[in-house]
């Protein structure tokens, strides 16, 4: 199997995001779902210079994405108690907060944020 099918095969379940802001690299969204989209998928959030958090969504027929991240921005709170949140780290974190049923993606860009696709 040649290095391009190698690598395929590794990375055809998971997109990763670098997450902009002014033009500087300030966050990275990394999704990884089950092979058949049925089962859990792990969505991964990370402010640069930051603790990564992690969430997950079981099932189908629902934006598991937006509920994986959901739940990793619950997962920051109860990790940041102590620190300082300033902008506009807080706002990254607040447009991964609700599962309102839209994308993801769509809710960092109406806040200001550039998405940009590398996986």
């Amino acid at each position: 199997m040649n290095i391009y099918h190698q690598h395929k095969a590794h990375t055809n379940r998971t997109s990763a995001s670098a997450i902009l802001h002014n033009g500087q690299h300030v966050a990275s969204v990394t999704i990884a779902s089950s092979k058949n989209g049925e089962g859990r998928l792990y969505a991964y959030a990370h402010w640069l210079g930051k603790r990564m958090v992690r969430g997950y969504a079981n099932g189908s027929g629902y934006n598991k994405e937006a509920v994986a991240l959901s739940e990793a921005y619950q997962e920051n709170l109860s990790k940041a108690k102590d620190s300082v949140v300033e902008a506009p780290e807080a706002l990254f974190w607040e447009s991964l907060s609700k599962d309102v049923g839209e994308e993801w993606a769509d809710k960092l860009l109406a806040n200001g944020f550039a998405v940009c696709r590398v996986c």
